[in-house]
């Protein structure tokens, strides 16, 4: 039987000979309404049971009230969602020299965050700086292993940088940002890394930097 989605409506033919009144081809709707965070962990199917009587009335006063008993309602609820392909990327930047930080950035380096989604799911991700969970700049701190100063990193999508948050994939959480609607099957986030020139003295050596992606489906 083909999936039918909400809103369901329905007409219903009656007889009512002898009884003085007939409602003939009512039509009745049912919709399904969200009044809070949906939870599936039970299971995923609704039952709703109308008992015992659901009574309707014409808006216009045209005819008397027509009730109905025992109306039961089912539905399975499903939510849209992604696997993450790739869990854990590393990208390696290219040598930088101090000269070159004086526009502020510098090393470019793209990479791609891979899921493989149901059609339709409106995908949002979180960046959240591993060497500091409180950081909502731009920039990525380094990791404490790094010898280098003055110096950070940077992760854009598209031209604009990725400012970091918590580690949360609720809805509207603090930099939290659109990877887009996903069209079903493999999908690839495009990100760029770079070196970006913070503030105090520039030391040379090594530089890095660890961040986490938290995927949130809605």
């Amino acid at each position: 039987m083909p999936q039918t989605y909400m809103p369901i409506s329905w007409s219903y033919t009656i007889s009512m000979a002898g009884y003085g009144f007939a409602f003939n081809n009512q039509i009745f709707s049912i919709q399904l309404v969200k009044t809070g965070p949906i939870d599936l962990s039970g299971g995923n199917a609704l039952s709703y049971n109308v008992s015992p009587w659901l009574t309707i009335q014409p808006t216009d006063g045209s005819a008397s009230p027509f009730s109905v008993a025992d109306l039961a309602v089912t539905a399975t609820i499903t939510s849209r969602s992604c696997s993450v392909t790739t869990s854990s990327v590393s990208v390696t930047l290219p040598t930088a020299f101090a000269s070159n930080l004086a526009t502020r950035s510098t090393g470019s380096t793209p990479f791609n965050l891979s899921l493989d989604c149901a059609a339709g799911t409106k995908v949002y991700a979180t960046l959240t700086d591993a060497s500091n969970v409180s950081n909502t700049s731009t920039t990525l701190g380094l990791t404490p292993d790094s010898t280098a100063a003055g110096i950070g990193l940077q992760i854009l999508n598209g031209s604009t940088p990725i400012a970091y948050g918590p580690d949360s994939a609720v809805a509207g959480t603090t930099n939290q940002w659109s990877a887009g609607t996903a069209a079903g099957g493999p999908m690839n986030i495009p990100l760029t890394v770079q070196y970006v020139r913070t503030t105090g003295a520039l030391t040379p050596g090594t530089v890095k930097g660890a961040a986490t992606f938290t995927m949130s489906y809605q």
